[in-house]
C-alpha cells in the first residue's frame, strides 16, 4: 500500500491548523540558588490542569500540590505552571 506524500502533507498542515501545537516558548526552564532545574508550563488559551497534566505527563494532583493551587479549575493564561 503506497500513499501520496502530497495528501499526507495536506492533511497534517489541516490537522496542524484546528489543533495547534503549543508554542516552543510555553516550556520555559529555570535554575534556582541550589542549582536545580525547575521546569515551566506557560498556561495557553484553552489550557486546562488536566490537559497540561496530559502534556506532561504528570498528574492533576501532582502540578495542583507543587503548584499550591487551591482551586486547580482556576489557572489563567499566561500562568507559570512548575512540573
Amino acid at each position: 500500500c503506497s500513499f501520496d506524500s502530497t495528501l499526507i502533507n495536506d492533511l497534517e498542515k489541516k490537522i496542524e491548523a484546528n489543533f495547534p501545537l503549543p508554542e516552543k516558548e510555553s516550556t520555559n526552564s529555570e535554575i534556582n540558588p541550589s542549582q536545580e532545574k525547575i521546569n515551566y508550563y506557560i498556561v495557553q488559551s484553552g489550557d486546562s490542569l488536566t490537559s497540561i497534566a496530559k502534556k506532561l505527563g504528570k498528574t492533576v494532583l501532582e502540578l495542583s500540590s507543587l503548584n499550591q493551587l487551591a482551586d486547580p479549575n482556576q489557572i489563567k493564561v499566561g500562568q507559570k505552571i512548575r512540573y
